[in-house]
């Protein structure tokens, strides 16, 4: 009797189905995107920004292997290197996003008992992955902004107003 019953259970679980309606899914991919590209356009802005800093600051220093600039000039680094993992993950999810978009061309829903299934489960799992490591890559970019950021505006090094130089050393020459 109870192998009836274990029977009369698989049978019937197995007649069940499961399903994702695909605009569902969709939704709330988009949503993500849109909330990782407006944390990404802060962050482009940031670089952008701080890149400029940067290269204002080096066309302004005589000796590039100067301890202090040697020092700003790894921080730069390891903030390029950050902005560039998180440009990567970012594609990676556009990547995912676009992966979807085919494996549900044409179908409202994905069922259980579809081939399709596994791979969506797949790059939901995926998904949920990227952006959790772009949270802790923003973090990190966050991390070595602000440290690029401080040792520029703490260096020894200020910027020269060519104007003002030019006029001081013209004066000087007389």
């Amino acid at each position: 009797m109870k192998y009836l019953y274990l029977l009369l259970y698989v049978s019937l679980f197995q007649s069940c189905v499961v399903y994702y309606n695909t605009n569902d899914i969709r939704n709330t991919m988009n949503n993500n995107i849109a909330q990782i590209e407006q944390n990404y356009s802060l962050t482009k802005s940031d670089y952008i920004e701080k890149n400029e800093l940067y290269k204002e600051l080096e066309s302004n220093v005589l000796d590039k292997k100067e301890n202090s600039f040697k020092l700003i000039s790894k921080k730069k680094s390891e903030f390029d290197t950050a902005y560039q993992s998180l440009l990567s993950e970012k594609k990676g999810i556009l990547n995912k996003r676009n992966q979807f978009e085919k494996l549900i061309e044409g179908k409202n829903e994905i069922k259980s008992n579809e081939k399709e299934w596994g791979e969506l489960k797949e790059i939901k799992a995926s998904m949920k992955t990227s952006a959790d490591q772009m949270n802790k890559l923003g973090n990190s970019y966050a991390t070595v902004s602000n440290d690029l950021g401080d040792a520029i505006k703490n260096s020894q090094y200020k910027q020269i107003k060519r104007l003002e130089f030019n006029k001081q050393i013209k004066d000087n020459t007389r």
